[in-house]
């Protein structure tokens, strides 16, 4: 309406039309909700809050704020809606249609696959017998797909055969269709650990070999061009759980979001109110000086580095412990329950 009531019913205006301008004070048109107001209207009475006389007229108290939305309250003409590198959810979908915007120029899904590594590998049941249970098999591609992956069931492969021959045709195959391929175990030197000759076998790039992180510390990520012309990348994730999720968060993550064109994920950080204690006796040890006690780990690896795998063995002096440990790893010879780690065991 315009002026002051009671106010002349002169018209009405639906939702989808360009109304004509209300001229005259004293007069209103009878409008849709979602319909474009009038020039020339200086309130808004609802229906439900107004009276029709019996003349026809219409009157009320409109109410003290503007009923109606201005131009340019969503959103302006020329005005970022997002930053790019947003994922598209069906709320950006509504928001770009309700814009105008019939297409979008995004970046497609990345696809990964994830070769499974390890002769030593059960994928079912529980572990026994000196073989381990697959936990990466199935809780890599669920963690992919959180980083905005494809991974059909298709592209999990394993146990693939402790070999270089099946390294090689596994990688080959997989880098054929998938942008990202993670592999799992077999990222340090051992007898069977065929990763490394693989990359090089295919005439793979390093990007990232190893990072001084435990756990963690043999991760790594390579690059190699396909047959069309893009870069693929391969991540070489530790066998050990705890180290994979490592690499996953810290170089897979950052790498994915990369390929989107995301921002780079935070790691979140926390500060311990006090000790945390393991299940077991402190993994570090000194390396001269040990006098038996207390007891040392049964596990070869576990003083803090892979002892076989090019770092200093543990010395001992004829007067701090029995001269055999100085010439062989600490784990050899101990409980066959106990299970090598690093680059294998002498």
């Amino acid at each position: 309406m315009r002026g002051t009531g009671p106010w002349q019913v002169v018209g009405r205006v639906l939702a989808g039309n360009s109304p004509a301008p209300l001229t005259e004070d004293g007069t209103t048109v009878e409008i849709a909700t979602g319909a474009m107001v009038p020039e020339g209207v200086t309130a808004i009475l609802r229906v439900e809050e107004s009276t029709r006389e019996a003349d026809g007229q219409v009157s009320g108290t409109p109410r003290g704020t503007p009923e109606w939305r201005q131009p340019g309250e969503e959103a302006y003409a020329g005005e970022e809606l997002l930053p790019a590198g947003t994922p598209v959810d069906p709320a950006v979908i509504g928001l770009a249609a309700s814009c105008g915007h019939d297409n979008l120029r995004v970046r497609r899904q990345p696809r990964a696959a994830l070769l499974v590594f390890g002769d030593e590998l059960l994928t079912s049941g529980p572990p026994g017998a000196g073989r381990v249970r697959d936990a990466l098999g199935p809780a890599v591609p669920a963690w992919l797909r959180r980083y905005g992956c494809l991974v059909r069931p298709a592209d999990v492969v394993g146990p693939v055969a402790d070999t270089l021959p099946a390294h090689v045709a596994a990688l080959r195959s997989a880098l054929s269709t998938a942008d990202l391929v993670c592999t799992t175990g077999g990222t340090m030197h051992g007898p069977v650990d065929h990763l490394h000759p693989t990359l090089e076998a295919l005439g793979a790039d390093y990007v990232v070999n190893t990072v001084a992180v435990r756990p963690g510390f043999p991760m790594l990520l390579a690059r190699l061009p396909g047959a069309d012309g893009r870069v693929r990348f391969v991540a070489g994730l530790p066998g050990n759980p705890q180290s994979a999720i490592v690499a996953l968060v810290s170089l897979v993550a950052p790498l994915l979001a990369g390929l989107q064109g995301r921002t780079m994920p935070v790691l979140p950080h926390a500060t311990l109110a006090e000790p945390l204690p393991g299940r077991a006796t402190s993994p570090t040890w000194p390396w001269s000086g040990w006098t038996g006690s207390p007891a040392p780990p049964t596990r070869c690896g576990t003083w803090g580095r892979p002892c076989c795998a090019g770092w200093p063995r543990p010395t001992a002096s004829p007067s701090s412990g029995p001269a055999p440990l100085a010439r062989r790893c600490p784990g050899a010879g101990r409980a066959p329950a106990a299970a090598a780690r690093g680059s294998g065991a002498w």
